[in-house]
C-alpha cells in the first residue's frame, strides 16, 4: 500500500464489520470512492415495443 499512502496521511474508510475470531475490524476505502461510469457499448439497449 506505499504506492498509495504513507504512514502519518489520513485516510477515510468505512466500517464495514468485525471478525468474531480474531476481533480486527473489517475496513474498506473502495466502497467510498465514487463508481466508474460504465461505457455506452456495456449499457443495456432500450427496446421500442411495436404496438
Amino acid at each position: 500500500m506505499e504506492d498509495v499512502a504513507k504512514e502519518g496521511d489520513v485516510l477515510k474508510f468505512k466500517v464495514v464489520g468485525k471478525d468474531p475470531k480474531t476481533k480486527k475490524w473489517k475496513l474498506s476505502r473502495r466502497v467510498l470512492l465514487p463508481r466508474p461510469e460504465r461505457p455506452e457499448s456495456s449499457r443495456p439497449q432500450e427496446t421500442k415495443e411495436e404496438a
